[in-house]
């Protein structure tokens, strides 16, 4: 077994354990309601004048059903998350990753951007390099995600669950009794073409309108619209443009002192030009769980259809189990069975422990 690995869990284990001495206030992790405020968290959130945080993350995927210890292993991700006020109005949001490439450590920078609030009430303006607010999924780091593993159409539209790019970005909340907003971006994305992945990565448009609203005080919902334009992973040697479009919806119920009902799904519809051939393809998820403050588990079904010339579609049914034994630390564990070309059995584990303040502001 790999010593590094051996290191890195019982390092992030140990770390778990330690910190409700020292992080008394520490941003609860993931779960429920991934922006903090309900789901209907503002894309503006406010920072006093400087915080930082610590989030790391181990995950281990088992296959079921061959030799002990077979699957696929990571070493511990770390991200260091910096957000400091520029002035009253502006907001500088970064995170430093430091993960594993093909057995390598890697430094990395995931997101530095400037928020900007208050030149017209409702409007915020972003620019720098971020995660594309398309979707609802692939806006999330790891230690948000309510799942241990990335639903398969946001893993495959969006190497490895997000397109982090830079452009600018400008969202306008409508002063209407109930939420909505309307957002527009303009991406480009400079990095390496991933292997995994077959969205969009280079030139991209992106629109999207969100809405939402608390029908009581113990039920809330929200849902939107997106669509965005670009070119395709091959597209300096070939002709390949790429279109996306799609929907989410969430939901939240509360009933009693600690128990919550959540109801999540989300489908992407792709239309690819790749040359002379044109695909369609289209994919999704759908998940629910009931949480209590300590536990959530629940179920959650995703599927997605694969590019190429015959048509391949991959779907898996997962029971959900998520076990926090401070609001710092979460173990997340999956069980998931694909009825791909390949059936097979697995069991995802990610364990994220968290240090200090942090929070990836999102658009909802």
């Amino acid at each position: 077994m790999n010593k590094r690995w051996v290191i890195g869990v019982w390092g992030t284990i140990l770390t778990g354990l330690i910190v409700p001495s020292i992080t008394a206030q520490t941003t609860p992790l993931g779960g429920v309601s991934p922006q903090g405020g309900g789901i209907l968290g503002s894309y503006s959130n406010a920072i006093p004048m400087g915080k930082i945080g610590l989030v790391m993350s181990l995950a281990r995927v088992l296959d079921i059903g061959k030799a002990i210890g077979a699957g696929q292993a990571s070493l511990p991700h770390f991200d260091l998350e910096l957000a400091s006020k520029v002035d009253p109005d502006t907001d500088l949001f970064a995170v430093i990753g430091l993960h594993s490439h093909e057995g390598k450590s890697e430094v990395h920078i995931e997101n530095v951007y400037l928020q900007r609030t208050g030149l017209i009430d409702g409007l915020t303006i972003r620019a720098g390099r971020q995660f594309v607010p398309f979707g609802y999924m692939a806006q999330l780091h790891t230690e948000l995600s309510p799942f241990a593993t990335v639903p398969a159409v946001t893993r495959h539209y969006f190497a490895e669950g997000n397109l982090a790019a830079d452009g600018t970005s400008i969202m306008y909340t409508l002063p209407v009794p109930f939420y909505a907003s309307v957002q527009a971006g303009s991406w480009t994305h400079t990095f390496p073409t991933p292997v995994e992945g077959f969205g969009v990565t280079n030139r991209m448009g992106q629109y999207r309108v969100v809405v939402g609203s608390a029908l009581t005080d113990q039920l809330e919902w929200s849902g939107s619209m997106h669509w965005m334009n670009g070119d395709g992973p091959t597209f300096q040697t070939q002709a390949d443009r790429v279109e996306l479009i799609g929907t989410d919806f969430k939901l939240d119920w509360e009933w009693g002192e600690n128990l919550r009902l959540t109801l999540l799904g989300e489908a992407l519809g792709m239309n690819r030009t790749l040359g002379t051939q044109t695909y369609q393809r289209s994919g999704g998820y759908a998940a629910a769980w009931i949480s209590d403050g300590m536990w959530d588990y629940g179920l959650k079904t995703d599927w997605v259809e694969l590019p190429g010339d015959t048509l391949e579609r991959v779907q898996s049914v997962s029971g959900i189990l998520n076990i926090r034994h401070t609001p710092a630390a979460v173990l997340k564990i999956e069980y998931k069975h694909d009825t791909g070309p390949t059936p097979q059995h697995q069991v995802a584990m990610n364990y994220v422990v968290a240090l200090g303040a942090h929070n990836h502001p999102v658009i909802r």
